[in-house]
């Protein structure tokens, strides 16, 4: 179970542990809600639903269906002195490699500030950062004195900035800026990494990935956890 006093390393490990139950059951939920919307003549819909693995970690997974296909999006909250944090768990488009975001409570602090939110609880302003930034298109922008990645995170609502330890894979998310706030530079590049992020997607092909990921479920398991999932 992760718990605040475990190092970034050791909580990186653990949801990589997690991540093949957690890939099945969002895949199994997902196909099963999708089939319904579609019976019920939806053309997208957005759930999010709650699954507590064998380490005794509750996942949040944010599933984005559409008819033609399914987007999912996973993180852990968690608390630590300063408040509310949580973690992410993701990739590149130019890469399979797992990485993981670490969100401290200064970034949904800000996040909090600047979209106005102080009139709903710390515990709700994480729900709907999740719900309305499931997506986002990454790029590194420079490397600070210590050797981290700067990495700019383009949201639908703003843009998170965050360094990155190429060794690990872990990215700490420094702050957040709504897109009404950024200046003309800030914009381009915003601009710039999402066209980018979009080209390296197309390049690597995300229905191979799916392929990949669907690989992991047999048939049994399908229905296994349809069953648990109903």
């Amino acid at each position: 179970m992760i718990v605040p006093t475990m190092s970034p390393e050791e909580i990186f490990e653990q949801m990589e542990r997690d991540f093949g139950s957690v890939l099945r059951k969002s895949l199994c939920f997902s196909n099963l809600k999708r089939m319904e919307m579609m019976r019920n003549r939806l053309k997208r819909q957005t759930l999010k639903t709650r699954y507590k693995t064998k380490l005794h970690n509750e996942w949040n997974i944010i599933s984005r269906l559409t008819t033609e296909s399914i987007g999912l999006s996973y993180y852990i909250e968690s608390e630590d002195r300063s408040g509310k944090i949580a973690y992410q768990i993701g990739g590149f488009a130019q890469t399979d490699a797992m990485l993981m975001l670490r969100y401290n409570a200064h970034f949904f602090s800000r996040y909090r500030e600047r979209e106005e939110l102080e009139h709903i609880s710390p515990n709700q302003v994480v729900a709907r950062f999740f719900k309305n930034n499931w997506e986002n298109k990454a790029g590194v922008t420079e490397v600070d004195k210590s050797g981290a990645l700067i990495v700019n995170y383009v949201f639908k609502e703003g843009v998170g900035v965050g360094a990155m330890n190429a060794k690990t894979g872990i990215t700490t998310m420094r702050t957040y800026l709504p897109h009404f706030m950024l200046n003309n530079k800030q914009k381009n590049r915003a601009k710039h990494i999402a066209l980018e992020y979009e080209e390296m997607c197309k390049i690597a092909e995300d229905d191979q990935l799916w392929e990949k990921m669907e690989k992991l479920l047999t048939q049994e398991e399908m229905k296994e956890v349809a069953t648990k999932a109903l």
